[in-house]
């Protein structure tokens, strides 16, 4: 196992590298509420597991993935807190998955949500949270899939800081 620490933007990337996989842990600053997001790169594609709370911080994780050289699959998010998926609108172009409660739970609450974050950031509203509700909208279910030459084991977790949360593992690695 090899780690490298590096700073991208503002954000703080701990690259981890195993066989077969690179699991990329992205850190927004202080200023960007720390949120974190999780990219798992595979030999072909990219995986990305939560994408951050501004809207600045997930466009420099945008070019972060880009600067990589491999296409990002798709967008998984964990559960409806704010700063795990408020980021997905800045990949609105891909697939965007999620346990089906947690997208029902971001649905009912998603306008509430940004416009309470809005008026927290006041002025800066427009350059911090997104205008638009993005939100996932594909069901995924707990299990295992294929991703690339990586099977991942996705548990889904109940009662805890969330109602329901999905916590994906790579048990090859011994990754959660």
């Amino acid at each position: 196992m090899k780690m490298e620490k590096s700073v991208f933007q503002g954000l703080t990337i701990i690259k981890t590298t195993k066989p077969n996989v690179v699991v990329h842990s992205i850190s927004s600053p202080i200023e960007g509420e720390m949120s974190n997001a999780q990219l798992i790169e595979t030999k072909s594609k990219l995986l990305l597991i939560d994408a951050l709370q501004l809207k600045p911080h997930a466009n420099s994780l945008k070019e972060y993935i880009s600067s990589i050289g491999k296409p990002l699959d798709r967008v998984i998010v964990t559960h409806y807190h704010p700063d795990h998926w408020f980021g997905i609108a800045s990949f609105k172009d891909y697939p965007i998955y999620a346990l089906q409660e947690v997208i029902d739970r971001i649905n009912a609450l998603a306008d509430f949500v940004l416009n309470y974050h809005r008026g927290i950031h006041g002025e800066n509203a427009d350059a911090m949270i997104p205008s638009e509700k993005i939100t996932p909208t594909l069901a995924i279910k707990e299990g295992t899939f294929q991703f690339d030459d990586i099977e991942f084991n996705l548990m889904k977790i109940t009662d805890t800081e969330a109602p329901c949360i999905l916590v994906p593992e790579i048990p090859e690695h011994k990754i959660l």
